[in-house]
């Protein structure tokens, strides 16, 4: 992976973002700074400090990145940093949760009632509802019943093909084809707009994913218009940040598809967003990173020496301007993750200090922890072929392992990192035969598959770790383990994640051939 888009990534993520769109102005902390200096007063400053609004965080950083202070007080800020982000992420988290209910409320079940309520399938889908809220399969049989009952309404059978595939009883692209059959039933509907442009959102996100539904371009073109149009009408009905962030990005992705980016299409988002959100760090993060995005055009994906002087020029002046906005945002929300994560990317491209990446990530880890895109970045910046080494790299990847879970997905960092690895090796085979790696493999894919109740809860993504476990063991010719890996799993796997079953039949016969003492090189 030579380079990562910020947006697309943000569409796979479990970790929600927790944070404020507005934070509250704060005093000048330079008074309380002086009193943390003096012994006397040292323990009440630093209890102040902790107390300070979250927009007191980017004075603080200021002051813990001044050398001149004496190291002991340096850490003293800093720890009144993490005190005040923990604070208010807890604040955030439950304000967030607080308007998503009350917005989907408010465009969902109360348009609902008024709309397709009917005493023949009002119970069933009252019931699949709770269940689906609940992560219950059974509740995808509920609204099933109730469109065999009669129901026709847009809302509820968009419900269905979504949560048919979240929970694994279709693939993406089956569930993109229902949404494109009821996508002009729910835009005519009196359903309001923000309630459509989730819709749509959720359309654009399985055509991604499901690319070989055959969803006609001009379909998807007529969704993303409309979206982008009443993208404003979506943000003033106040749904939550984590919500606002995933539509934008949904939009965004399906604007600039692959690497075509800095499109009109793509500007055209970035316009409606910060016309809707002029005073979001949300909008100032999609400017940062359309930039940065837009940069990689002018350069080209080649090696260094493959790069025009005028594609040097505009690479570095587009990514000028990309700073410029991600500063901005960070500025105004410090524990908004997105800008500093997308700083991290600057960084790499303007072939900065490790000191100032380091910087950057801290902020971006603040923000959110379980920030997956940060130590992406991060893991790229690391990579030898942007001035670090396999070691640095790997060592960073498996304290993701060490630290994350199947819902921030942060032990696949080390995945990639040998997919990165490997992708420029000479002998790949060289690096996958060793011990050392497939312990890596398998530390990554125990932690993310420990949790057997996902089965249930996240299934579609637990069987795809599945399937990328064992396709992980089938390709490095682990097949003794392969083997292990197939009693287990059996056919509770994604089969089209492996390759299909004449994949999946050939890697069951090599792994039995193994574990029965049979030749595998055939």
């Amino acid at each position: 992976m030579s380079r990562i888009s910020l947006c697309a990534a943000i569409l796979f993520l479990a970790a929600p973002l927790w944070a404020q769109s507005k934070p509250a102005a704060t005093p000048d902390p330079a008074p309380i700074l002086e009193k943390l200096a003096i012994p006397a007063s040292h323990d009440a400053a630093l209890e102040q400090l902790k107390k300070l609004p979250a927009s007191a965080i980017v004075p603080l950083f200021e002051a813990v990145n001044d050398d001149s202070r004496p190291k002991n007080i340096r850490d003293d800020i800093a720890d009144a940093i993490d005190a005040i982000a923990t604070r208010e992420r807890a604040v955030a988290a439950k304000d967030d949760a607080a308007k998503d209910q009350a917005w989907g409320a408010s465009t969902g079940l109360t348009y609902y009632k008024k709309l397709g309520s009917n005493p023949k399938w009002d119970a069933k889908v009252s019931q699949g509802l709770q269940r689906i809220g609940e992560r219950n399969p059974a509740g995808l049989d509920d609204l099933k019943a109730a469109l065999d009952a009669g129901c026709t309404d847009p809302w509820i059978r968009a419900l269905l093909a979504y949560d048919s595939y979240s929970l694994g009883r279709i693939d993406a692209g089956a569930a993109a084809g229902k949404f494109a059959d009821l996508l002009e039933d729910m835009e005519s509907s009196r359903y309001p707009e923000s309630r459509k442009i989730a819709v749509i959102s959720d359309f654009l996100s399985l055509s991604r994913k499901g690319a070989d539904a055959n969803i006609p371009d001009d379909t998807r073109r007529r969704a993303l218009d409309y979206a982008i149009a009443h993208f404003k009408d979506f943000a003033a009905d106040h749904p939550g940040h984590t919500l606002l962030r995933q539509v934008a990005a949904n939009l965004y992705s399906a604007a600039v598809p692959g690497h075509d980016r800095g499109t009109e299409n793509g500007r055209k988002v970035v316009d409606a967003i910060a016309a809707a959100l002029p005073d979001d760090s949300l909008s100032y993060f999609f400017k940062a990173n359309f930039y940065t995005e837009w940069a990689w055009e002018a350069r080209g994906g080649g090696f260094a020496d493959t790069v025009t002087d005028q594609g040097w020029r505009t690479f570095h002046e587009r990514l000028g301007d990309a700073r410029t906005f991600a500063d901005k945002g960070w500025r105004l929300n410090p524990l908004d993750p997105d800008c500093p994560t997308v700083m991290i990317q600057i960084c790499m491209g303007d072939g900065a200090e490790r000191t100032e990446m380091e910087s950057w990530f801290s902020r971006a880890m603040l923000a959110d922890p379980h920030n997956y895109m940060g130590c992406l970045a991060k893991e790229q910046f690391l990579l030898p072929k942007w001035g670090g080494s396999e070691k640095e790299a790997l060592e960073f990847a498996r304290s993701c392992v060490a630290h994350g879970n199947a819902d921030d997905r942060l032990p696949t960092i080390l995945v990639q990192t040998y997919k990165d690895i490997l992708e420029l090796s000479t002998d790949p085979r060289a690096t996958t035969s060793t011990d050392e790696y497939w312990r890596d493999i398998q530390s990554v894919y125990q932690k993310l598959l420990a949790d057997k109740s996902r089965l249930q809860a996240h299934r579609a993504q637990y069987l795809l770790d599945r399937a990328n476990y064992l396709k992980a063991a089938c390709d490095s010719e682990h097949w003794k383990e392969a083997a292990a890996l197939i009693k287990e799993f059996g056919n509770d796997i994604d089969i089209k994640a492996i390759g299909g079953q004449t994949i999946y039949d050939y890697d069951k016969r090599k792994a039995t051939e193994a574990t029965a003492g049979k030749g595998t090189d055939e």
